[in-house]
């Protein structure tokens, strides 16, 4: 073996150069039998195909790792067990948080006076945007701040005042005037919006739903009503939601006789809260039916066709086209609708 200098001299080939660098200044196996001055031909030849061959395979390796985390595959796996399963909790949520078109919103004294406060929350057709404003500061996901500095506000004002597509939004204790008053006083909290100008009326959303029966008689049950769903659930970034099928995990108990609430717990977690002892029977609290006696749990009793669940969700109803809080800008008066079918495994 002999080692050459790190550095080429200005006379230097190419040749003379990788000489050095594998004869003594790389510290790389393989490469530096090439140029072994003991080594026979056939030896380097031989080194010089090894350090190829590993080369190449490194290049390989190294290749397929960055297409597989850049294609980001996942690998699932499924089995099927019995014909028998349980039909997971579903949570539905509008692609709008709140509707545009609540009386609340278009309140003569709050269009005069607080029209900032409400303005990310109106119908697409009322605000006038000013006309030196960019495409991009007119979209979806702006903040209130750069919504202000490029909208025309009394143009916004006037059409606000002339808005003829305005409903009641009132939802228990979230009223119009309790609305109106929050705004003024600026006390207004996201869970107050939810709730005035929320979905909180689950058939907006739950257009169509069927399950398989739990009576031998019957092929499908109507699974839109309240011994199917939760009541309304209020989520900040997608604000009222509903899940059917809450009482997952208690089926197993719902029905049968129990003597304490120790006698209904939730199938993986005795902590999981939803299990009760009403009358000497168990029962699933979550449901939004106001007797939990008739909360249920959408099952599939065998393999085959028509053993799935059906639903048809309304993904955006009519007026919601909210231009702050949306990831995704929905034009006013257009409703997307989708359905699925499933038959679970």
């Amino acid at each position: 073996m002999w080692a050459g200098p790190a550095c080429p001299h200005e006379d230097d080939t190419v040749s003379d150069w990788f000489g050095n660098f594998a004869g003594g200044a790389t510290t790389a196996h393989g490469i530096c039998r090439v140029h072994d001055d003991e080594s026979g031909s056939v030896r380097t030849i031989f080194w010089t195909l090894c350090f190829i061959a590993s080369f190449a395979a490194l290049f390989i390796l190294v290749k397929g790792a960055i297409m597989s985390f850049l294609y980001a595959e996942v690998a699932t796996s499924i089995r099927i067990e019995s014909g028998k399963s349980t039909f997971p909790m579903l949570t539905v949520c509008n692609m709008s948080p709140y509707r545009c078109a609540c009386q609340g919103l278009y309140d003569e004294d709050i269009i005069q006076n607080h029209l900032e406060s409400v303005l990310p929350y109106l119908c697409s057709s009322v605000v006038a945007w000013r006309e030196d404003a960019t495409a991009w500061a007119t979209g979806a996901g702006m903040s209130a701040t750069e919504m202000i500095r490029n909208v025309d506000m009394e143009r916004t004002r006037s059409n606000a005042a002339k808005f003829s597509g305005t409903i009641n939004c009132d939802n228990g204790i979230y009223t119009q005037k309790e609305f109106v008053t929050k705004v003024k006083l600026k006390a207004m909290s996201k869970f107050d919006l939810m709730g005035y100008l929320g979905y909180h009326h689950r058939e907006y959303l739950v257009r169509f739903c069927r399950s398989p029966s739990n009576n031998a008689s019957r092929k499908a049950d109507n699974c839109d009503n309240d011994d199917f769903w939760s009541p309304a659930q209020y989520d900040v970034a997608h604000g009222v939601c509903y899940t059917f099928n809450p009482c997952v995990g208690f089926e197993e108990s719902i029905g049968s006789d129990c003597s304490n609430d120790k006698d209904c717990a939730h199938v993986d977690s005795a902590k999981a809260s939803g299990g009760m002892c009403v009358d000497g029977m168990c029962v699933c609290t979550l449901c939004a039916h106001a007797d939990k006696k008739r909360c249920k749990v959408v099952k599939r009793k065998s393999l085959g066709v028509n053993d799935g669940i059906q639903l048809v969700i309304d993904a955006s109803t009519h007026y919601d086209a909210v231009l702050y809080m949306m990831n995704v800008m929905v034009c006013e008066g257009l409703s997307w609708r989708f359905s699925f079918h499933t038959s679970f495994p």
